[in-house]
């Protein structure tokens, strides 16, 4: 190959600034998009985490000091207000959580579609990239090439790396979120609608809930859904 067309390969004219962009820098460049939106994924979610734990901190505060307390100054129905907005605030930042994380998600994913896109174009005709580059660059393991790879079990008890994806359990904690902030508005909301007029009548009607094979029943429903929801939801594509 004639050293013209060797430099034809490794550079492509780039008409909108003076020089030539070669492929490498195009490579290169695509990857520091993609690191630099996976790095910022955690770093988002990070932020909203104080705002969440806030509110989950003052709410725990309001009721512990309504279960403490044997008299309360505020009227029940103030509390309860409280409480109530306390849980449309911890929805909305739960909302904007599952927001923000799927849209880092994607935006990261784009990134990795058009590395593998590139590569898939220049790489595997051999024009500018070696053709392990590209099995490399494919983001799935099976086209690294021939390897050992190491053993994989979903058993939550064991030990041994699971086929599970981080950013999916990261968005699964806003949905954990927002179902346990819609469950604790409903129970307000039933209060409100109960037309309870005192803490020791809401107290009393508390322990009635407090039934232990009524709790047995709900945590077995709610480790089978988690269990459903685990197996749909948070496999690693690139790892199944």
């Amino acid at each position: 190959m004639s050293k013209v067309k060797e430099e034809k390969l490794a550079d492509v004219e780039c008409k909108s600034c003076e020089g030539t962009v070669g492929y490498s820098d195009i490579y290169k460049g695509l990857w520091k998009c993609r690191d630099f939106e996976l790095a910022h994924y955690w770093q988002r979610s990070v932020f909203l985490t104080a705002f969440l734990l806030a509110c989950y901190a003052g709410y725990g505060a309001l009721i512990a000091q309504c279960a403490t307390a044997e008299t309360v100054k505020l009227p029940i129905g103030i509390v309860n207000g409280i409480a109530f907005g306390i849980c449309v605030v911890g929805i909305i930042l739960s909302l904007l959580w599952i927001m923000m994380a799927k849209g880092s998600k994607a935006w990261y994913e784009i990134y990795e579609a058009a590395i593998s896109a590139f590569v898939d174009r220049y790489a595997k005709t051999r024009e500018a990239f070696a053709e392990d580059l590209a099995n490399v660059a494919g983001f799935y393991i099976r086209d690294v090439g021939e390897f050992e790879q190491p053993k994989k079990s979903d058993w939550l008890w064991n030990s041994v790396g699971g086929r599970y994806s981080v950013s999916r359990i990261n968005v699964a904690l806003g949905h954990l979120s927002v179902v346990i902030w819609f469950g604790l508005a409903i129970v307000h909301i039933s209060i409100a609608g109960a037309n309870v007029t005192s803490m020791a009548e809401l107290q009393s009607r508390c322990r009635l809930c407090a039934d232990p094979a009524l709790m047995c029943a709900a945590g077995i429903v709610a480790l089978l859904l988690f269990w459903v929801y685990a197996r749909l939801v948070l496999k690693s594509t690139h790892l199944n």
